[in-house]
């Protein structure tokens, strides 16, 4: 008898502390990078965009399939205020700060030339339209980690 109860006891703990995970809901953010190269962060999903799901206890990434499709159509465009009101920033980095800001003032030095590696290892020189979307990067990171 004893046994019994032991058993039933043993079973309705386990079924217990192993769907008590199915009750967790997931916290964090989505980030995505739109057609012109600025990264978004919001509480809600893109519609038609691939998009990573940050989460914010653990840092863990998932990154969606979701590619956008002739049947999904134009999403409705939210008003700025919408888009302000559910924008959702990671926490500041002074590192990622100071990088930023070192970035900027190379990008901005009139006259420079800035080279890169590609895939295969070769150095070349970005053009002004690269270097002018670099810029805009390290300004959105400035915006982000920097006070």
């Amino acid at each position: 008898m004893i046994k019994k109860i032991l058993l039933i006891s043993g079973l309705g703990l386990t079924l217990m502390l192993s769907s008590s995970h199915l009750l967790a809901a997931k916290s964090g953010y989505y980030r995505w990078t739109d057609s012109e190269g600025k990264v978004h962060f919001s509480q809600q999903p893109p519609v038609g965009q691939r998009y990573e799901f940050v989460e914010t206890q653990t840092g863990r990434r998932s990154i969606s399939e979701d590619e956008p499709t002739a049947a999904d159509g134009e999403a409705p465009q939210a008003s700025p205020a919408d888009n302000a009101s559910m924008e959702v920033l990671p926490p500041k980095d002074p590192s990622i700060c100071e990088q930023a800001k070192g970035n900027l003032q190379s990008l901005s030095t009139h006259g420079a030339r800035i080279r890169a590696t590609d895939a295969d290892g070769k150095a070349r020189y970005l053009t002004a339209e690269e270097i002018e979307q670099q810029r805009l990067r390290a300004e959105e990171a400035i915006r982000i980690h920097c006070n």
